[in-house]
């Protein structure tokens, strides 16, 4: 699957380099692909994408303007793109449980556990232990949903606010 973060990373690691024209042209892809992502939700989802999408548009051009004087800007920044994009796929990963198709609701959640760790990471909370316990309890009910297994309406539930108060945890 494509995911901003590969452009994110790339950005990381070009400004590391001093490659900073580099980082801009990243930036700006991770920004369009937000973007898109935006255009296919609704409501909040599409709000918070576009604003993740505008974050990353002003560190490119504060980068660009030589403003930005280590790498902490851009992990900020990545940490507002894993937390949005985190939120947009628990919302998919809802609708999905929504339609009892259980298997999307799975793969949903998988993305959304991924991002979540990597806000984890991006946040310096990665070793925090209730931020491992949800990842990995979400992680696990997820595969199994990706099998056909289905879920309990309860389990949902706790399974989902568990997700947002992590969110809450690392942002």
């Amino acid at each position: 699957r494509h995911e901003a973060q590969e452009s994110l990373d790339r950005a990381r690691l070009a400004f590391q380099r001093k490659y900073f024209d580099l980082v801009g042209s990243e930036l700006s892809d991770a920004a369009g692909f937000l973007r898109i992502e935006a255009q296919e939700s609704e409501g909040e989802p599409h709000k918070e994408l576009r604003r993740a999408a505008d974050v990353l548009d002003v560190a490119a051009a504060r980068v660009a303007r030589g403003q930005v004087k280590d790498v902490a800007t851009l992990d900020r920044a990545s940490l507002e793109v894993n937390t949005t994009e985190a939120k947009f796929h628990l919302v998919r990963a809802k609708d999905a449980i929504a339609k009892r198709d259980n298997v999307r609701a799975g793969e949903e959640l998988i993305m959304c556990v991924d991002h979540l760790e990597r806000a984890a990471r991006d946040a310096r909370r990665a070793d925090d232990p209730a931020v491992q316990t949800v990842i990995a309890e979400v992680r696990t009910l997820a595969r199994e949903m990706t099998k056909g297994m289905g879920v309990v309406p309860d389990e949902v539930t706790r399974m989902t606010e568990a997700v947002e108060s992590v969110v809450a945890r690392v942002w």
